[in-house]
């Protein structure tokens, strides 16, 4: 083979990947059992919590391989308002919450998998740099890191995380 062709080859070999396989994938141990590809996410707010869904498509609908809920403090705070979403601030996803709750919850929803819930984290937070507003179709930019407590459980010990994601508002 020619030195040209082969610089073809090279060049043109990393842009052959799967059709069908994921656009992304979230890091870490968790990866060792059990597939983190993702094609979107997905923020949703519910007044008391946001959740953050990286969803793969498949069919026509998707399967949710991680799904972090973090949940807001109900309580009044100090100053006399209460927390909110907010884009700049960082929350610690294993910090217990005034109802004594833990603040971050890890689940899935993948067809034919049982494992939908996962220990709780021992280590963990989640940031997004910015929130726009809901329904106007715009992308808020974040980042997570979560370490869950050991034990049994299948995920127990193992880290996930993101250096940055691109979620549909």
């Amino acid at each position: 083979m020619s030195p040209g062709r082969l610089i073809v080859l090279l060049l043109v070999a990393p842009s052959c990947g799967d059709a069908n396989g994921p656009r992304a994938r979230l890091e870490g141990s968790l990866s060792t059992v059990m597939d983190l590809g993702y094609d979107e996410v997905q923020l949703t707010f519910g007044g008391a919590d946001f959740t953050t869904n990286f969803r793969r498509k498949k069919g026509m609908g998707f399967d949710t391989v991680l799904a972090i809920t973090t949940r807001l403090e109900q309580a009044q705070l100090p100053d006399g308002g209460t927390e909110a979403l907010r884009g700049g601030w960082v929350y610690q996803l294993p910090q217990e919450l005034s109802n004594g709750q833990q603040r971050g919850v890890v689940s899935r929803n993948v067809l034919d998998d049982p494992r939908t819930m996962f220990p709780p984290l021992y280590i963990g937070e989640i940031h997004y740099q910015n929130i726009p507003e809901q329904g106007q179709n715009l992308t808020a930019a974040g980042d997570f890191h979560i370490t869950f407590t050991t034990g049994v459980e299948f995920a127990s010990g193992k880290t996930v995380f993101s250096n940055g994601f691109q979620a549909k508002f």
